[in-house]
């Protein structure tokens, strides 16, 4: 049985040179990329599968209710690469194979030049599940080619998209608009039903008018849950309308009349939206 074994692993010994020896006569182009090997690597180009211990090696650098940009450094990338491709080589033979698949290699995974993003820790990513994030480049341009939006833990959200972010909108998700007031405010802000002749360029219905504001009043029994008195909010509203120029037939300085529909738009309340600035952007190598 021993002299078996030997014998057999000679066997696989040889069936294993000659294997490679066919390989390395073979065109490095002659086959496509195995689409396995090219998710893996497409995946690690964004970062996937990445301990997040070497994206942020000291929570002191990501502490509670923070953000952080980041531009993805290729050379960082070309590293991971390097190193996920050498597993299994231990000869020079495979690594000349390797010299030669390389420009394939990467031709089928291609990597974007230009990656950005942020690492937000807050507990508002937990507070919103469906969380949304639109960002912009120098140039107030969209960046839309969104490569990540993962949450990694309760309270951290990593973003990261092509182009360089010059600055971020994250919000509450779109069908969080409501109608009525935030908990303890004591004034609405009012919006324009129809735009009159003076207004600031590019205003449109529905916007808000600059520093125009009605009271906020509550019922005084209403059980602790603070009843609006909506006839008083309504009757204030109109007079503010009306004070603005808000709610005027269009062309004309005739008042419209102010129905429940007027009253509603007052009242909407939009998802609330914060932006984020990168202030200390880098060009990335």
């Amino acid at each position: 049985m021993t002299l078996l074994a030997q014998r057999n692993s000679q066997l696989f010994s040889v069936q294993s040179v000659t294997s490679r020896a066919n390989l390395m006569a073979a065109p490095p182009d002659s086959a496509p990329v195995p689409g396995a090997i090219t998710e893996w690597l497409s995946k690690l180009a964004v970062l996937k599968g990445v301990p997040f211990g070497y994206l942020v090696p000291d929570e002191a650098m990501l502490p509670a209710e923070s953000i952080r940009f980041f531009v993805l450094d290729p050379n960082w990338i070309n590293a991971l690469f390097e190193g996920a491709t050498s597993i299994g080589r231990s000869s020079t033979r495979d690594a000349a194979l390797d010299a030669r698949l390389v420009a394939q290699l990467y031709a089928a995974v291609a990597p974007a030049g230009t990656v950005s993003g942020f690492v937000l820790r807050s507990n508002v990513v937990a507070g919103w599940p469906g969380i949304e994030v639109r960002a912009y480049d120098a140039n107030h341009n969209r960046l839309t080619g969104v490569l990540r939006q993962d949450v990694l833990s309760p309270t951290v959200l990593l973003y990261m998209t092509t182009g360089q972010i010059s600055y971020v909108d994250i919000g509450e998700p779109s069908e969080a608009m409501h109608f009525g007031v935030d908990i303890g405010q004591t004034s609405k802000s009012l919006r324009y039903v129809t735009v009159p002749a003076g207004a600031q360029p590019n205003t449109r219905p529905g916007d808000q008018v600059d520093k125009a504001s009605v009271a906020v009043t509550y019922r005084s029994a209403g059980g602790g849950k603070r009843v609006l008195k909506i006839a008083d909010l309504a009757k204030a509203l109109e007079t503010a309308l009306v004070a603005n120029n808000a709610n005027l037939v269009p062309g004309t300085q005739q008042q419209r009349p102010f129905t429940p529909a007027e009253f509603a738009l007052e009242l909407v309340e939009g998802v609330q939206t914060v932006r984020f600035k990168n202030t200390t952007q880098e060009a990335s190598a």
